[in-house]
């Protein structure tokens, strides 16, 4: 189902909970401002996923977890204007996501730690963890993720290196200096600019 590029706004209707059969959603580009609703998470045929460019709010239930079959999530850029965008930790739950190959949380208010069950997303190739408040280090866990291609850490709070483990991945990984690493793309840092920046 494709409601994109229109000018939908308010809340989800809670009605979508009963498209139980659905494997695309696709609500991206319009002007909803609610949070995303527990009945959205009850789509366990679901496959796409697509919320960013609104003016979401609240944070990801651990609800996600139980949404299995999705292979694409894209909640990017709903901090827009004055609005914060989506908010809270990213829950652990999200290592049920196996089939999840693109996860997009970028440019939101999102806190707390990277969950280590990121590493648990088995077929993840793309993940966009960028311009949040996430802080800590980037877990190694993530050196787990067989078919990662691109990860981006940049515009957060984190510290500490990215894990040689990591490294070896051949993955393109994109992070700020206050995060040390031997194998990042765009990586213009020295030892100075790393510790400089960390306190």
């Amino acid at each position: 189902a494709i409601f994109s590029m229109n000018f939908f706004s308010d809340a989800f209707p809670t009605t979508i909970g009963g498209l139980s059969n659905l494997l695309s959603l696709k609500l991206n580009d319009n002007r909803f401002d609610g949070e995303i609703i527990e009945e959205m998470y009850s789509l366990s045929s679901l496959k796409e996923l697509a919320l960013h460019n609104n003016f979401l709010k609240g944070g990801i239930s651990d609800s996600i977890g139980t949404m299995t079959s999705i292979e694409t999530f894209t909640a990017y850029n709903n901090k827009r204007g004055d609005r914060p965008g989506l908010e809270g930790n990213l829950p652990t739950s999200i290592g049920s996501l196996k089939r999840c190959g693109y996860f997009d949380v970028a440019d939101n208010s999102l806190t707390g730690n990277i969950p280590t069950e990121v590493g648990e997303m088995s077929w993840l190739e793309y993940g966009y963890f960028n311009d949040n408040q996430f802080e800590g280090d980037i877990p190694v866990q993530l050196a787990k993720l067989e078919w990662i291609r691109n990860l981006n850490f940049r515009d957060n709070d984190l510290q500490g290196e990215v894990a040689n483990a990591l490294c070896n991945s051949g993955a393109e990984i994109e992070v700020d200096c206050t995060v040390a690493c031997s194998c990042c793309a765009d990586y213009d840092c020295d030892e100075d600019d790393t510790y400089d920046d960390q306190f």
